[in-house]
């Protein structure tokens, strides 16, 4: 509670720094999910930061053997469907499996789980 302004004043500052820069954009999506409203969370804002995020990586072409962008998509996915966006999370988990197929999380818990 003591660091959290703080962080979050680092976080901004990194963004407002490089807008392009993958880490301080999620940085600052997961600062707005997982914040709550009343202080400044906003999980529809966070989206698209996760959006931008993966965005940047694909136009870069820097997906080949990038954990961050699995990361983010599976992110991303999960965050569709706690939102109840539920065909938007079954087409990143789709995507994500053609990338990589044996991505065990997301073969056999988080790809099933969305299905039942």
């Amino acid at each position: 509670m003591i660091l959290e302004p703080e962080c979050i004043r680092h976080i901004n500052q990194a963004y407002e720094s490089d807008s392009t820069n993958i880490q301080a954009i999620t940085d600052k999506a997961n600062l707005l999910f997982y914040s709550p409203g009343m202080f400044g969370g906003n999980k529809k804002e966070a989206i698209r930061y996760y959006e931008k995020a993966i965005s940047l990586l694909e136009e870069n072409r820097e997906t080949e053997n990038n954990w961050q962008y699995l990361n983010l998509l599976t992110t991303l996915a999960q965050q569709y469907k706690y939102l109840g966006k539920q065909e938007a999370a079954r087409k990143t988990y789709e995507k994500i499996l053609q990338i990589e197929p044996d991505y065990i999380w997301v073969k056999d818990e988080l790809s099933p789980q969305l299905k039942k």
